[in-house]
């Protein structure tokens, strides 16, 4: 005859009375309400269960914790840093020019006359080869005010008059002539000699100058550069 297993009453918590076999390791369910009912081995080792029950859900959460740590993310590319232009780089940006007018013609010869003293000296001027002409001005030592004009092309000797007095010679030279309001352009260089010429009358005898603007390595026209204010 088999073995009989020795039961128990133990009461659900809804009241209901069920009996448990006493060595039994496992629990059982009420058959009132359905919750699980312990025998009393089972009760002596809680530890077991709960170990055996919460280890896989405690190392499922461990493994999701450590997949987001290390699961590969898509790189953001790092945004390049602003470069704010300080204020004194951002006055330093050259105006652009304005744009030149057409290019004017013109002729070989004097132009303008701010006296009306007769034109009686000798006045030649020699320009050397090249590209460039030469816009020329006489201006009075002691005034500072101008008394004519001449305009040349490159490799002349050119010969006009001008009247009696002491004069100051300066000029412009440049490729391309855009009148007298812009000269020769960006390019113009202006120029002012550094002796005062003399046209004199000594009884019939005129006294005149040559100039000549060719380059010389014992030349005796000594030259200064000047803005155009100062032309």
């Amino acid at each position: 005859m088999p073995d009989r297993q020795l039961t128990t009453r133990v009461q659900c918590s809804c009241g209901h009375t069920s009996h448990i076999t006493m060595a039994g390791k496992t629990a059982s369910y009420c058959p009132n309400c359905g919750c699980r009912v312990y025998s009393p081995a089972a009760k002596e080792q809680p530890s077991n269960w709960t170990i055996g029950r919460l280890a896989p859900w405690a190392l499922g959460g461990l493994a999701f914790i450590w997949g987001l740590q290390n699961w590969p993310h898509t790189a953001r590319p790092a945004q390049p840093p602003a470069v704010v232009m300080p204020p004194q780089a951002i006055q330093a940006i050259p105006t652009p020019a304005a744009p030149l007018p057409p290019p004017v013609a013109i002729t070989q010869g004097d132009q303008e006359m701010w006296t009306q003293a007769p034109r009686v000296a000798p006045f030649t001027v020699k320009t050397p080869d090249g590209s460039n002409s030469y816009y020329l001005k006489l201006v009075d030592a002691n005034t500072n005010q101008p008394v004519m004009s001449l305009f040349v092309f490159p490799a002349q000797e050119y010969r006009s008059t001008v009247p009696l007095g002491a004069y100051k010679l300066r000029y412009a030279h440049g490729p391309i002539w855009y009148g007298s309001e812009h000269f020769f352009g960006p390019q113009t260089t202006f120029m002012e000699a550094n002796s005062v010429f003399n046209f004199t009358q000594e009884g019939q005898h005129l006294k005149g100058h040559i100039v000549s603007l060719i380059k010389q390595p014992m030349g005796n026209l000594p030259t200064q550069e000047i803005s155009r204010q100062a032309f």
